[in-house]
């Protein structure tokens, strides 16, 4: 094992000495320069006394200050004038120092200077078992004394965490701000929505995709839910007289439409969700969302969107893959949109890639808030190592119960630990989301314990190995030894 380490380490600081390696580190740096340079703004000269209010800033204890606080500091340092303030406190907005977002009345007066405090409070929210279990993704305002630390978050204070949660669309309200609605807490299950035949489909195809992306969606047409019929990975919408059906499934990386109701408008309530969808996706960095157009007669055949103005473009017939049937490309996109609808968005995707972020009001689009890691689609194999470990563990189970006295109790010690780890293992593989929770009786308060995935895998298999097959029941018997004869 030692010399393995010594030979990898061997080649490393070969590689880090190769002519090679330095002559790739020169170029990134070269690179790094030439794009600094173009940054806007990077040889302007700025004040001393905007320094000294950042030094200030930076050295200060707290999590949050008012607003009249930073101009209490900055009359302090000489910069009295409203538009210097204002200029000076987008600037450590943007530099990651300060979070104020000055446009928005509700949070303008607070400046965070932790932002790790509003994070903490964001993820305490939506980590809460009862919002979950109980409350079914609906948070009533007076439960945030029970979720939120009152010496960090007072009782204004937690309800600007609500406010940034609405600003990073990740809840809306209900009953006029009394209670919110939190689609990522909301029930797996999807309920009864109907008859969807005959309608008009859609769908986008990800690369990855995260589940902030229906949450969002959730929380911007929310105001067009039919009777409330949303759950954690889709909506239905109505409007006019139609009706929508948007959900996403994360295994296959897909987010479906279908559209019902009158054929004639059909296609506004796609253009509007189609918008909706859109913007969410430009906010995203580096995720890429294919459109897919329905082919008439062939429900489970879908045309690439792109592909398909470029077949119309040229007045091309379009062969779908999997069929010898030759469609006219322009009647397949007239199925989704009308060419009035195709020629506004085309030039609106000619005009915002030349909108620069440097230009826009920084407190118009917020940044996409940290999610929490998603869980990468199981595959086929990996759901059937998953269950040959699984199978792996009964057998042994049933054939350490129906023969006891097989194995010493040092070796089952060892049998016992391997098992709960390939159960561990299995549960990671095969669904990442199985549950263990169990209720500690004689207790005033109501007292659980909670494990998930690997862990409560893991723990229950011990426990089963641990009470079903003790160790008194293996221990070895006594070799008998002979009595020489005299």
């Amino acid at each position: 094992m030692s010399s393995q380490i010594f030979l990898c380490s061997l080649l490393l600081i070969l590689f880090l000495l190769s002519s090679s390696f330095y002559t790739k580190l020169d170029e990134l740096t070269l690179v790094i320069e030439r794009e600094l340079a173009q940054l806007e703004g990077i040889h302007d000269l700025l004040p001393e006394s905007w320094f000294q209010v950042k030094t200030i800033l930076e050295g200060m204890d707290k999590d949050y200050i008012a607003y009249y606080q930073y101009e209490n500091i900055c009359n302090q340092e000489q910069i009295t004038t409203e538009s210097k303030q204002s200029t000076l406190i987008e600037l450590l907005h943007q530099l990651g120092i300060v979070l104020n977002f000055r446009n928005d009345p509700i949070v303008r007066n607070t400046s965070v200077l932790n932002p790790e405090w509003v994070t903490n409070g964001v993820y305490k929210i939506l980590n809460d078992n009862l919002l979950m279990t109980q409350f079914r993704g609906i948070l009533q305002l007076q439960e945030l004394q029970r979720i939120l630390d009152s010496s960090k978050y007072p009782d204004d204070k937690s309800l600007f965490i609500i406010e940034m949660m609405r600003k990073f669309e990740l809840c809306f309200p209900l009953d006029e701000r009394e209670s919110y609605l939190i689609p990522d807490l909301l029930p797996k299950e999807e309920p009864a929505t109907g008859e969807w035949e005959n309608v008009l489909a859609f769908q986008y195809h990800y690369n990855i995709l995260p589940s902030s992306i229906i949450s969002r969606f959730i929380v911007r047409m929310h105001h067009l839910a039919e009777r409330n019929t949303w759950w954690r990975s889709g909506i239905v919408l109505k409007y006019g007289n139609n009706r929508a059906l948007v959900k996403s499934d994360q295994e296959d990386r897909k987010i479906f439409i279908f559209i019902s109701g009158n054929i004639s408008t059909r296609r506004e309530l796609l253009a509007m969700i189609r918008s909706q969808l859109d913007g969410i996706h430009q906010s995203i960095k580096g995720l890429e969302a294919k459109e897919k157009v329905p082919i008439p007669g062939h429900p489970d055949i879908f045309a690439d969107y792109e592909n398909l103005l470029v077949y119309a473009e040229n007045n091309l017939p379009f062969i779908p893959e999997g069929l010898t049937e030759a469609f006219d490309a322009r009647d397949l996109l007239n199925g989704i949109e009308s060419e009035e609808q195709r020629r506004r968005r085309r030039e609106r995707e000619r005009i915002e890639p030349s909108k620069s972020p440097k230009n826009s009001d920084m407190t118009s689009q917020p940044p996409e808030p940290p999610q929490p890691p998603q869980k990468q689609p199981i595959s086929s194999a990996e759901r059937g190592i998953a269950l040959a470990m699984v199978l792996g563990v009964l057998i042994t189970f049933i054939v350490l119960v129906l023969y006891p006295r097989t194995l010493t109790g040092n070796a089952l010690a060892i049998v016992r630990f391997l098992a709960s780890a390939f159960a561990g293992i299995a549960g990671y593989l095969f669904s990442g989301d199985l549950g263990l929770q169990a209720f500690i009786p004689f207790q005033t308060t109501k007292t659980q314990v909670k494990a998930t995935g690997a862990f409560a895998a893991f723990v229950l298999v011990f426990l089963l190995f641990y009470m079903g097959v003790p160790a008194s029941e293996i221990a070895p018997q006594p070799t008998p030894t002979s009595t020489p004869v005299n």
